[in-house]
């Protein structure tokens, strides 16, 4: 029977209106108890008495009946709070104490019932006056079904614990698929450039080997030219060797080969001297048959930009001007490209920048993005070299590489190789190389390209200007040149 104290607690002494311990409790006719000073708050003014707990109506206010019981519990309780300690060191206390609470004041009998309409423990007397028709069950029975609410109650938590572990632990997992996907992605391109760069990698050293074969083999086609057994038919044309004995009777000259030792081999180095400057002759000469007459292409200009009649000139306008959205107009970057585009030959023309601080210049394919922002890159099917900052000079290649020039050109000279798959660039003013992007594979028309910038708060401003190739002092291939 000690266990049945288990089910009281301060809660059934504590009042529903103010929230705490009894205070004065009294009773009403249906069974309830509050204090003295809230049940009387409460029904003072109001038209209709009713319980506050179970909303019994009375016609009259009822009487109020102490409730001698819960006065004790209620006193015993707050005794409580103010000495816990004390109650808790003495074992023999709390079971006597359970005894005493679980006996019916009203009918000094156990209280072995249990009423659920009012939540509250009864004797077999009380159950047969005030609980008559009330809902009442034996204690052992209610602390049976409680205990297997609170069962089930703590059966449900747990499934719903676990549900929710195998919840998280599936999107942890979905999480941790995604990030390994995206490493895989990411690994994936990174190995793709660097099998790109490898690839341009050998497509320029296999260029390189194959220039430095031809150099070689000219410089023996030299040598041999210059040991070959007519060599003095080809000397005595040249000043140098002018004082040379007459060659009527090359017995002669054999005996005098000796002596002339010395001023043949100045007249060598005379005849390679001459041939340079033949070298550059014919250089000059072959460039200027490649020269091209550019112009810019009015549809393919962004709105912002601004031509000239001649279509010679491009630079930012400051205003965006109401133009037609052509398919191939550049909408968003400040790009414009030439009228007409190449599928075959070598091909060269100049670009003044002067003094500008930011430009983009070089090739494009005919396909090219034209919409949304651009990458200049030779994957993109762009062919360029930029400047930057007003001294960066850079090669817009898979990977931006910084040029080293030691002064900043004024002047851009552009040469196109179709058939090779080359694009080179030149300081004009000085013919000074600056970078060569080799060995790509043209399959479409390449179009000249260029890019004036903004005007960066005016000073971008000065406009990017196709101008006649007024000199050529670039080198050109050995075998156009006939000795």
């Amino acid at each position: 029977m000690a266990s049945h104290g288990l089910f009281l607690s301060k809660d059934q002494f504590q009042c529903c209106i103010c929230q705490d311990v009894f205070s004065e409790p009294v009773s009403i006719p249906c069974g309830h108890s509050f204090c003295f000073t809230c049940i009387t708050a409460h029904w003072e003014g109001r038209l209709s008495i009713n319980c506050p707990k179970c909303h019994t109506e009375y016609k009259v206010c009822p009487e109020l009946c102490e409730n001698s019981f819960a006065k004790e519990m209620s006193e015993k309780i707050r005794a409580g709070r103010q000495d816990v300690g004390s109650l808790k060191a003495h074992k023999l206390i709390e079971p006597v104490g359970m005894l005493e609470n679980r006996v019916c004041r009203r009918h000094q009998e156990l209280l072995e019932l249990f009423c659920r309409s009012h939540q509250k423990f009864v004797c077999m007397q009380c159950v047969k006056t005030d609980h008559r028709c009330n809902d009442t069950v034996p204690v052992e029975r209610e602390s049976q079904d409680k205990k297997v609410i609170l069962k089930i109650f703590i059966t449900h938590l747990q499934e719903n614990t676990k549900r929710e572990i195998e919840e998280s632990g599936q999107v942890f997992s979905a999480l941790i698929r995604s990030i390994e996907r995206s490493r895989a992605e990411l690994v994936e391109v990174i190995q793709k450039k660097q099998a790109a760069a490898e690839m341009r990698a050998r497509r320029l050293i296999a260029g390189l080997e194959t220039e430095i074969s031809e150099l070689q083999r000219r410089k023996r086609e030299l040598e041999q030219l210059f040991h070959h057994e007519d060599h003095l038919h080809v000397l005595q044309s040249f000043p140098a060797v002018s004082s040379l004995p007459s060659t009527e009777d090359s017995s002669n000259v054999l005996v005098h080969s000796e002596t002339c030792l010395g001023t043949i081999r100045r007249a060598v180095a005379d005849i390679r001297e001459r041939l340079q400057l033949q070298l550059e002759k014919l250089s000059s000469r072959g460039l200027s048959d490649r020269q091209t007459d550019v112009l810019l292409d009015p549809r393919t200009a962004n709105p912002w930009l601004v031509l000239s009649e001649d279509g010679r000139q491009v630079q930012d306008g400051d205003v965006m001007r109401n133009v037609a959205d052509l398919p191939e107009r550049f909408d968003k970057a400040p790009c414009v490209l030439a009228l007409m585009g190449f599928t075959t030959g070598r091909r060269y023309w100049e670009v003044h920048v002067g003094g500008k601080t930011a430009w983009d210049l070089g090739v494009a394919r005919a396909s090219v993005r034209r919409k949304g922002a651009v990458t200049l890159s030779p994957d993109e099917g762009f062919w360029t070299v930029c400047l930057r900052k007003g001294a960066e000079l850079w090669a817009c290649a898979g990977e931006a590489e910084l040029l080293c020039v030691s002064k900043r050109p004024k002047v851009i000279g552009v040469f196109l190789d179709y058939e090779d798959g080359v694009v080179s660039f030149y300081n004009a003013e000085t013919g000074s190389h600056i970078y060569s992007f080799t060995g790509f594979h043209f399959t479409e028309a390449i179009f000249p390209f260029f890019n004036p910038d903004t005007n960066e708060n005016g000073t971008n401003k000065l406009p990017l200007t196709i101008q006649p190739v007024k000199k050529h002092i670039f080198g050109t291939d050995l075998e156009d040149i006939t000795i």
